[in-house]
């Protein structure tokens, strides 16, 4: 077998799959391009119509698959049905606005008439991660489809059942309308068949959300065959308290960013930017939070701390975290993974780090948060900016033209003032630098994999 479904929790074998053969690979592919030469002449109001039944069921098995999210990658329940409850949310902006979004947009040339008409590219590859397999995979796939694309999403190896969830409901949609068959098919695909399955002439694009190096991959790939990609990759994302922030109120939300989904989020805030006065203040407030922390089974109410996805992960934050400490770092709380109880990392908070550990440029997928000081706010500014990422940034303090001069001056591809850090539908989503380029969501998301052809009539 080639992939190994996990519970993270029980760390019990729940699922083991073979990876699709060359031949099932370009059958489906075949069935892909197949299906969009259709899809792609059904009206707007017809393809909302579809993913609108697709909301409808999705909702109604709202339990069934939160429940398979948080098995096989571990996150607590309540969050799972926030992803889900979340895609739904997804689906029903763009129903509402998808037909605004594509909508035929007039120019004044030197012809009688100039249009320029967003059309469908073909089969689109998308590449997803396991933090979130079900909205990760949605995000980018909803928007895509509407515009009249299909969808080949190749799944996290340990988390497709998710994926494979929303394939049966994609089906009996398309049963009961009599149309949209293959529109969304998840695709098993072993990264030794990647090249020819992005550099078959029939997939027409390519999205990843995944790590900065393999993003790198993929891009290199993508760009050998001339293939339209978009990248959501990494972020350590900077959370900055200014000077006059309350804590009362900020500390409260850098815990709820730093633990979403046991910090295995690219965007939640891992760098903790503070003025000298307020360091001690923000670190014992942190501590209280985290330590309130109850571990146990995901799938339990009483549970606030779960468990990291793999093993893997745990692995690389002891190192990252030992590397920090070793070279000078300050652990203020945490800093391995709790006695018995090998998958959760205990929530970690360090200060005093320097250029020489890794943790200083690295990204920490995990409940580690990193406390860093400054002293003028355009050290903070300098401080915030000092990573190859750009993914997402916040900003939290009284004094709104200030917070407004540091927002734009973070180099990033969402920056939030007094908020956390998130994507919502109605928004463009998406990174600069080392975290990516392209955009998901909103407008702009819709319209990513779409071909701006311009008609001119004299």
């Amino acid at each position: 077998m080639d992939f190994f479904v996990h519970d993270p929790f029980s760390g019990q074998v729940l699922n083991a799959y073979d990876a699709w053969t060359p031949p099932h690979l370009e059958a489906q592919i075949q069935a892909s391009w197949k299906a969009q030469l259709t899809w792609r002449e059904r009206s707007v109001p017809d393809r909302v119509k579809f993913l609108e039944r697709v909301r409808e069921l999705m909702l109604q098995r709202l339990e069934d698959l939160a429940l398979t999210i948080t098995t096989e990658m571990g996150k607590r329940l309540s969050e799972a049905q926030a992803e889900v409850e979340k895609c739904a949310a997804l689906i029903k902006h763009y129903g509402e606005n998808g037909q605004k979004y594509l909508a035929p947009r007039s120019i004044k040339a030197d012809g009688k008439r100039h249009e320029v008409c967003f059309e469908p590219l073909g089969p689109i590859l998308s590449i997803m991660p396991w933090n979130f397999p079900l909205w990760q995979a949605l995000r980018f796939g909803i928007p895509t489809i509407l515009a009249g694309n299909t969808l080949l999403l190749k799944p996290a190896p340990e988390t497709p059942l998710s994926s494979m969830k929303v394939e049966e409901i994609f089906k009996q949609v398309a049963q009961e309308l009599q149309f949209g068959e293959d529109v969304f098919s998840v695709s098993l695909i072993h990264v030794r068949d990647m090249e020819k399955v992005i550099g078959s002439p029939l997939v027409r694009g390519v999205s990843f959300t995944g790590s900065t190096e393999t993003g790198k991959k993929v891009a290199e790939l993508s760009g050998r065959h001339l293939k339209k990609v978009l990248l959501e990759l990494g972020g350590s994302d900077p959370f900055i308290v200014l000077p006059d922030a309350n804590l009362e109120t900020v500390v409260p939300e850098a815990v709820r960013t730093r633990m979403l989904n046991c910090g295995q989020t690219c965007i939640s805030g891992k760098r903790f930017l503070l003025p000298h006065n307020l360091k001690d203040q923000f670190v014992e407030r942190m501590k209280k939070h985290f330590l309130n922390l109850k571990l146990g089974d995901p799938r339990q109410s009483t549970t606030t701390l779960a468990p990291l996805f793999h093993s893997r992960g745990v692995k690389t934050l002891e190192a990252l975290v030992s590397d920090a400490v070793e070279k000078g770092a300050t652990l203020h709380l945490g800093g391995g993974t709790i006695p018995g109880h090998p998958q959760f990392f205990s929530p970690t908070i360090l200060s005093g780090l320097t250029s020489k550990m890794k943790l200083y440029q690295a990204e920490a997928f995990g409940p580690v948060s990193l406390i860093f000081e400054y002293g003028e706010v355009d050290e903070a500014i300098r401080l915030a900016n000092g990573t190859p990422y750009g993914l997402g940034a916040s900003v939290w303090g009284q004094d709104s033209v200030l917070c407004e001069r540091v927002a734009r001056q973070v180099e990033c591809g969402s920056i939030f003032v007094n908020g956390m850090v998130k994507s919502d539908p109605r928004v463009p989503f998406g990174g600069v630098k080392a975290s990516g380029y392209g955009r998901e969501l909103g407008e702009l998301g819709i319209l990513e994999f779409t071909n701006a052809k311009s008609y001119n009539f004299y």
